[in-house]
């Protein structure tokens, strides 16, 4: 319903209404006084000419010589119309006002009455007529009829003052020459209360001491509207019942409730005070009107959400009429569950970070809006996004140019304001839930570059070795590092276009397993790739013939395999690696860094599988490529023979002793042979010595035997 300041039609005298017949329709409505500060809309409903109450067959209009036929009983209907009841009693059955003519009333019509604890629910409104229906002027001044009603169920006094009766009806007779097509509609006021619409009326108790007033509209097709407005009566009086007095009424207050909010599953309790003592109490407790329980207290629940909760009290007393008052709790609320989806984007991408806000099942879905928080894990400023509102639900809320990092989500949700006052209640679809909020993570990487190298690479003895790589994607890192395990071997600058060449340290002989990698940025995540080095082969040597100034000596020299010999080089570039192989076969003795003199020193072993001759060492500087020779000979080494002494195992016979044997010149283990020259006159020495001592053991065997 909607409710408009409103004047009502003026009580009038009887001589007034024989004078309102005789004058334009429009005149005589008169404005006199202002009605109480609600806002109820006059209501209006287009009725037929009823039947004549006496009879119940023709209706009185019929009986006037201008009337041709009775008008079927069925409304016609002027304009669509609000069918909202009137709340107060209606004696021809309950009919619907008319929509609101009020232009400035800007209430929503789906708002629900919510009286003040000293007002009436209902207050009688202004008769505003449509454009051009009011009054006696017309577009068309021609058509014309004349119309005007007589009450019946009145008493008349000798002064002409008319009373109404409690319990009986009160019927409106028409008179005068209303074309067959003419409309009705009527508007019954008790006081300054709005009543009744309809050709009759029944007085109530509450009426007692009232005057009762009646506004009318009666409109035809091309005829100009009839509007006007007469006294019925004066008083209203009792029936001979007792009539009880009123029931001074309290207040009625709400426990459970906390700023108009009433939470989901929270009891509430109505707590009445200030009424006669002995009073009995009834409770009806209602959401939007509708009926949930009739308890003293209640517990809100799923489906009571978003709506507005009262209690209607009403009390009895043997000493007073009921009496109701109400209760105002307020709207039933919950919190809602905030969810947000941790994202994980790749810089330069749109963070789209999904909200999700849900109320209990069977609940109704949230609506309102949903404000993004930022705040990176590592410190630094908040970044606020965009605020989004929820679509069923759910709020995709967008970032853009977040940098590289972790950050920490917090969605606030603003739920819809609750859209409600003390005087009347809007739907509430949109207010079921309170503000909350929930946390999420976004994570930003930094865009993976792609590297790229070898995955095997060959290199030289004592010798850099190097490889060309590129690192590709939307962002470039600055550098690059190759690591062996946990120790740097080199690292660099990325180019421009993202190429680079990687140069390696002299790598010691076999296999390195290599780590190239670009460490992380402000926009690029760290990536890497593996290659395998292996370093075997000579360096390259510079020239044919080896290297003027260059000396290769041993001041130890080896003469058989397994042996060590000291090498030194000399002549080569200081800082550079020097190679040293066995030729002809080339076996790997060993490397050596030159000295600042450029003098490079290798204690080598001979490989044991080395073959006896002649053999020749190249020392190689793996930066110049210069290099030198030292021819040494290998021979087989030779065992030291051992002395055996003469036993005489037979006694008493005198023993014979056998000459001692003596090698001469016998080298000990451990000298060293001569580097150059004949080696075999040291062997056929020790033949012959062997050959004799082989001789004297005979003899001796023999003398043995020929003693037994």
């Amino acid at each position: 319903m909607k409710r408009g300041r409103t004047r009502r039609p003026i009580a009038l005298t009887a001589a007034a209404v024989i004078a309102a017949m005789l004058v334009p329709a429009g005149a005589a409505m008169a404005d006199t006084d202002v009605a109480t500060s609600t806002d109820t809309t006059s209501s209006t409903q287009v009725v037929d000419q009823p039947a004549d109450p006496n009879t119940g067959d023709q209706s009185p209009a019929e009986q006037q010589p201008e009337q041709q036929q009775p008008v079927e009983q069925t409304p016609v209907e002027q304009q669509p119309v609000e069918q909202t009841p009137v709340e107060q009693g209606d004696a021809g059955g309950t009919t619907t006002p008319p929509q609101d003519t009020d232009t400035n009333d800007s209430t929503d019509s789906d708002t629900v009455i919510i009286p003040d604890d000293d007002e009436q629910p209902s207050q009688p409104v202004e008769i505003v007529p449509d454009e051009g229906s009011g009054g006696s002027e017309s577009e068309d001044p021609e058509q014309t009829f004349d119309i005007s009603f007589e009450p019946t169920g009145l008493i008349v006094d000798e002064d002409g003052m008319t009373t109404a009766t409690v319990g009986t009806t009160i019927y409106l007779l028409p008179s005068g020459n209303p074309p067959t097509n003419v409309q009705y509609s009527f508007d019954w006021w008790v006081g300054d209360v709005l009543v009744a619409h309809g050709w009759e009326y029944l007085p109530k108790t509450a009426d007692i001491g009232k005057s009762i007033e009646l506004a009318w509209t009666v409109t035809a097709d091309g005829y100009t509207p009839h509007n006007g407005g007469q006294s019925i009566a004066n008083t209203t009086q009792g029936n001979g019942e007792v009539i009880l007095p009123e029931m001074p009424t309290g207040q009625v207050a709400i426990d459970g409730q906390v700023e108009d909010q009433v939470t989901l599953g929270t009891t509430v309790t109505a707590r009445p005070s200030g009424w006669p003592t002995g009073t009995q109490f009834s409770y009806r407790w209602l959401v939007n009107g509708e009926q949930k329980g009739t308890k003293q207290s209640y517990t809100p629940t799923v489906a009571d959400l978003g709506g507005y909760i009262q209690v209607e009290v009403t009390g009895t007393h043997a000493d007073y009429q009921p009496g109701i008052r109400y209760g105002w709790g307020g709207t039933v609320v919950t919190t809602p569950t905030v969810s947000v989806t941790n994202t994980t984007i790749v810089i330069g991408d749109t963070a789209v970070v999904p909200v999700t806000v849900s109320g209990p099942q069977g609940g109704p879905v949230p609506t309102g809006d949903v404000k993004v928080t930022l705040t990176p894990k590592a410190g630094g400023p908040s970044l606020d996004l965009s605020t989004v509102a929820l679509d069923g639900g759910v709020a995709k809320v967008s970032a853009t140019n977040v940098p590289v990092g972790v950050y920490r989500v917090k969605a606030s949700y603003i739920a819809d304001p609750i859209q409600y006052s003390r005087v009347s209640i809007a739907a509430h679809k949109n207010s079921a839930y309170v503000s909350a909020s929930g946390t999420g993570t976004l994570t930003v990487l930094g865009v993976k570059p792609m590297v790229t190298a070898p995955n095997a690479v060959n290199g030289l003895v004592a010798s850099t070795t190097s490889f060309s790589a590129t690192v590709a994607g939307r962002f470039l890192p600055h550098s690059w590092t190759v690591r062996e395990g946990g120790s740097v071997l080199a690292q660099g600058q990325v180019g421009h276009d993202g190429g680079f060449v990687v140069t390696l340290p002299v790598l010691s002989v076999g296999t390195h397993t290599l780590v190239l990698e670009v460490p992380a940025t402000e926009i690029t995540q760290a990536a890497s790739t593996t290659v395998t080095v292996t370093i075997a082969g000579e360096p390259v040597r510079e020239g044919s013939t080896p290297t003027v100034g260059t000396v290769l000596d041993t001041p130890k020299a080896a003469t058989a395999p397994a042996q060590q010999m000291e090498l030194v080089a000399k002549g080569f570039q200081p800082g550079e690696t020097v190679a040293f192989y066995l030729h002809s076969e080339p076996m790997f003795l060993g490397t050596a860094v030159a000295d600042a003199n450029g003098v490079a020193r290798l204690m080598a072993t001979i490989p044991a599988g080395a073959p006896v001759g002649t053999h020749t060492v190249i020392a190689t500087g793996g930066t110049t490529g210069r290099w030198a020779t030292l021819s040494v000979t290998l021979a087989v080494p030779v065992e030291t023979p051992v002395a055996v002494p003469v036993v005489n195992p037979v006694a008493p016979a005198a023993p014979v002793a056998a000459a001692p044997v003596v090698v001469a010149d016998a080298p000990a283990v451990g000298d060293t042979l001569a580097v150059t020259g004949s080696q075999t006159g040291p062997l056929m020495a020790g033949a012959w010595l062997l050959l004799l001592a082989g001789g004297a053991l005979l003899i001796v065997a023999r003398r043995v035997r020929a003693t037994r």
